[in-house]
């Protein structure tokens, strides 16, 4: 592992794309304005638009959506709206606006912009309110955004609870044009599979949309992709209920990550203030209870230690260290001495660092770009992190979580011994209540409902407040918590004619669903903790492979179109057990797309 990943596809072109279309708004305003943001939109924007950006376009000063009074300056005549399109915060602005007509004089000009795009209930809204006159409203098309070299997300929370709970396909449309976008920028997807009823829907949405587009063929060479993967969530609902055991997702774990950014305790610093000292970089004294610290791609330290057992981190970090300091040590030498393997320079780096062929080869060529005081400020902060996830390890509590995630996993554990640890953890608030539901939503999925479920529902309650009831109704309402089926067959035996099918069908669920999944999908591996790196997915479970990997590999296993009954649609049957149906579409055309 070196400095810099190798990419399929250059996302900075996505990036600029949907910078061009922030400043082409920022431009419907001439002169100073005032940028209000959405606080759920504040990172995503800065990702694609820096702060000298918007002051380069006219943004005087930036400031967050809040329900209190906007107060400005006197100059400050020009607001822009810059917000998701949800009712809550039309009521804001309508707020904002009506403080405005009532407390002054001031003549002010209002832009609202709507991500990803204005709906009719915002602007019924804002009529209702009595602002709709007083505002221009456009939409910001904001879909796609690319967190990281290799991740791109559409930072929506809500498209779960809006798609299966409110049966709201909104989301659904936006992904696909989002994915429009991409083949407008890149070239089409010659394939598209996949699995799953929403994954379905976004593939027809796609298509629909490629033909309203009527696009004639750019001669800009052949496509970037190969095929388009398509993984519904309710086809792995499993995978977000266990707990990861690598860097990053330790990390997202614990102090939940947005935007790539995670909010980390000010003792990390703390830790690591001898280390900035070393690197002879001064930390100020006063340190914040959280820090929000960006882990992307503009780390090199992240980027080397993400996908690593937690674990396996701390020497890694400090022998990127120690070629730090030899870096300063030696910064008489010149470039080249480090660009060439065989180098007196660089024999001396390989054999005081324990180093191999290739990293001596990365290293060498990451000194072009190496700032050593930020190398210090990185190294010191995740070791820093690397000793917070460490004690988090080794916390009895978490260990036995993991534990037992992985026996329920495995069906190694009857579910009245797995119950026994959730009201133990429960009645001493060990865990907090995210935590022991989701193990419950694990127990649901994987034994098919849980057994005596009144009581622990009850007990929840009462633990942890009744202010939690609509959370677990939810659940319910979209079945990733439910009764046993056992017990509803049992009830049914004592009082309907007929059902001695339905409780053989429930036994069958319960007994053989999870276990037919595991063996055709190979989703339980042998698990090695010793091993400090491993390339199948298994390794950032401790052995547990999520579902929707094994199907996308699968996939890839069969590039290109299926033949008929072969290939991927061959594997209908090993996939029957999950809902939803498995696809493969061809494109009409292998190349890029130009808008008539």
């Amino acid at each position: 592992m070196g400095f810099k990943e190798n990419i399929a596809v250059d996302l900075s072109a996505l990036r600029e794309y949907s910078r061009t279309e922030l400043i082409h708004l920022l431009s419907k305003l001439n002169g100073s304005k005032v940028l209000v943001l959405d606080p759920a939109l504040s990172w995503p924007i800065n990702l694609i638009a820096d702060l000298n950006t918007l002051k380069e376009n006219g943004v005087e000063k930036t400031t967050i959506l809040k329900s209190e009074p906007l107060v400005l300056a006197p100059e400050q005549r020009q607001i822009m709206y810059l917000v998701r399109s949800k009712t809550s915060n039309m009521k804001i602005i309508a707020d904002h606006i009506r403080n405005h007509l009532y407390t002054s004089s001031a003549k002010y000009e209002y832009f609202v912009c709507m991500v990803p795009q204005r709906t009719i209930m915002c602007e019924k809204i804002l009529e209702e309110e009595g602002v709709h006159g007083n505002i221009t409203v456009a939409d910001f098309n904001l879909d796609l955004v690319p967190l990281n070299n290799d991740v791109m997300s559409m930072e929506t929370a809500d498209s779960l609870r809006e798609c299966s709970l409110h049966g709201d396909m909104t989301s659904l449309f936006y992904v696909a044009k989002g994915l429009m976008k991409m083949q407008l920028l890149y070239g089409n997807f010659p394939v598209i599979k996949g699995k799953g009823h929403a994954a379905k829907a976004v593939a027809d949405m796609l298509d629909e949309l490629g033909q309203e587009l009527g696009g004639e063929p750019a001669e800009c060479g052949e496509p970037r992709f190969d095929e388009l993967i398509l993984i519904d969530r309710e086809v792995d609902i499993v995978t977000p209920m266990v707990t990861p055991l690598t860097y990053e997702g330790l990390i997202d774990e614990l102090y939940e990550m947005k935007n790539a950014i995670a909010p980390v305790p000010g003792t990390v610093l703390a830790h690591a203030q001898a280390l900035y000292r070393a690197g002879g970089v001064t930390m100020p004294p006063d340190r914040p209870v959280k820090v929000k610290v960006a882990l992307n791609a503009a780390d090199p330290c992240f980027m080397q230690i993400r996908d690593l057992r937690a674990t396996h981190v701390l020497p890694v970090i400090q022998r990127r260290q120690e070629f730090v300091k030899h870096v300063q040590e030696n910064v008489t030498h010149s470039a080249q001495a480090y660009q060439s393997s065989s180098s007196a320079l660089m024999v001396q780096l390989k054999r005081d660092l324990s180093l191999t062929d290739d990293e001596v080869h990365e290293y060498g060529k990451g000194v072009l770009q190496l700032n050593t005081d930020e190398e210090y400020r990185r190294a010191g902060l995740h070791l820093g992190i690397a000793k917070e996830l460490s004690d988090t390890l080794g916390d009895l509590t978490f260990s036995r979580r993991v534990e037992l995630e992985r026996m329920v996993l495995e069906g190694r554990i009857a579910q009245e011994k797995a119950l026994e640890y959730v009201e133990d953890v429960m009645y001493r608030q060990h865990d907090p209540f995210p935590k022991v539901v989701r193990l419950l939503c694990l127990m649901s999925f994987v034994y098919d409902g849980i057994k005596n479920y009144d009581h622990y529902k009850r007990e929840l309650l009462h633990v942890y407040g009744f202010e939690h009831m609509f959370a677990i109704t939810n659940l319910e309402r979209i079945g990733m918590l439910k009764k046993s089926s056992e017990n509803i067959a049992t009830a049914l035996l004592a009082g309907v004619a007929g059902a001695t099918g339905l409780s053989s069908m429930a036994k069958q669920g319960s007994a053989q669903r999870w276990q037919q999944l595991r063996e055709r999908l190979t989703i339980i591996v042998p698990d090695d903790p010793d091993k400090p790196e491993s390339a199948d997915p298994s390794y950032a479970f401790g052995g547990y492979a999520p579902i929707s990997l094994r199907i996308i590999g699968a996939a890839l296993s069969t590039p290109g179109p299926s033949p008929a009954g072969a290939g991927w649609l061959a594997m209908e049957e090993g996939l029957s057990q999950l809902p939803g149906p498995l696809f493969e579409v061809r494109t009409r055309g292998d190349t890029r797309l130009r808008p008539r």
